[in-house]
């Protein structure tokens, strides 16, 4: 799940890893640094979006050299559009891309299975996305603090959990990165303290 406003982006992730057909309950971050305020949640087979995301890493590591800048949310988001489109029929991937630049502040790109991108204020994603649309439609509002966009990803991270891994609730754990302008802020919440969080 990611959501962006003009000076923040943030992120929120579980740790479990899906390979093929199985969910193995194995820590995972889900939540991968494409550059240094740019990140990505990845959904599907983990093998094929660590790879997706490890090519998309160099080609855009190599772009910043040649600008001598840092690079845009939009070519990151741009980069894995390829990827999942050029290789569809081999790939189970889909990308949440989500970052800062100075050009367009905080920003959040869809790359779901197939290819195609959009650029949404809110995107979710995974296993556990279906169950938390309504929650999403009925809490997001534009123009949040950053103290609401953490309270508002980790409840509905929470919700979703509660519904889709309901036996191991002392074994889930979210992850939470806000992207400003100056810095990145990682939160990382666990076991029972995660489900007392109030809905």
């Amino acid at each position: 799940m990611c959501l962006s406003r003009a000076y923040i982006a943030n992120r929120v992730t579980d740790k479990l890893t899906p390979i093929h057909e199985r969910i193995y309950r194995q820590p995972t971050d889900k939540l991968t640094p494409i550059h240094e305020r740019i990140f990505c949640c990845r959904s599907g087979s983990a093998a094929d979006t660590q790879a997706i995301a490890d090519a998309v890493t160099y080609q855009l590591g190599f772009h910043s050299i040649e600008l001598d800048e840092a690079p845009l949310v939009q070519t990151a988001a741009s980069l894995f559009r390829e990827m999942c489109y050029r290789y569809r029929e081999e790939l189970m991937a889909g990308i949440i891309v989500a970052g800062w630049d100075p050009r367009r502040g905080g920003q959040v790109y869809t790359v779901p299975v197939g290819g195609m991108m959009t650029r949404q204020p809110v995107s979710v994603g995974g296993s556990g996305s279906s169950y938390i649309y309504g929650y999403v439609d009925s809490n997001y509002k534009a123009g949040m603090s950053k103290e609401e966009c953490l309270k508002f990803t980790t409840r509905a991270h929470t919700h979703s959990q509660t519904h889709t891994h309901s036996q191991t609730h002392t074994r889930a754990h979210t992850r939470t990165l806000s992207h400003t302008h100056t810095h990145t802020y990682a939160v990382v919440m666990g076991g029972t303290k995660l489900f007392k969080t109030k809905l």
